[in-house]
């Protein structure tokens, strides 16, 4: 099934910039598992070895080999990556899936502990969570999604 969701939807092809060769990929893994979503633990695992798979590797691989030619580096800056789009987008599916299973949106659920939150917030014991709860603003998905990507290529980036 791996093998066959891969191959049905073709990866974005390479402009030859890591970075945005990298970030490509990115973004086109995690539109595969939020379509779908039984699909994360399955590339978290041992690696599928269907031609389809292989050549999706092999796709992140080739952006990676623009940073680096070293090929243990190449393999870790894929790994990197993986692990950061399989982790954000396992967060955004628990969230769709409470969801469906409570038939509560966020807001409901927010609204729901909001009491509760004040109450940690006025208790002076979490300072820093209370400063967040009042000042930090509220990010979706993407954009949460897009500063962790930045982060990771950043990050990557920095071992030049």
């Amino acid at each position: 099934m791996v093998d066959a969701v891969l191959g049905n939807d073709p990866h974005p092809p390479l402009a030859g910039d890591w970075r945005a060769d990298l970030t490509a990929f990115a973004r086109h893994l995690r539109t595969l598992l939020r379509r779908h979503p039984w699909l994360g633990p399955q590339r978290a695992g041992r690696p599928t070895l269907g031609p389809h798979a292989l050549q999706h590797h092999e796709h992140a691989l080739h952006a990676a080999s623009a940073f680096t030619t070293d090929a243990t580096s190449a393999s870790a800056v894929v790994d990197t990556l993986m692990a950061y789009v399989l982790g954000a987008t396992a967060r955004e599916l628990a969230e769709a899936e409470t969801q469906r299973r409570t038939g509560m949106t966020e807001d409901e659920w927010r609204q729901l502990v909001g009491p509760y939150v004040q109450e940690i917030v006025h208790s002076g014991k979490y300072p820093h969570l209370a400063r967040v709860v009042r000042e930090a603003d509220d990010r979706d998905d993407e954009q949460r999604f897009e500063f962790g990507l930045a982060c990771v290529l950043d990050g990557i980036a920095a071992r030049t």
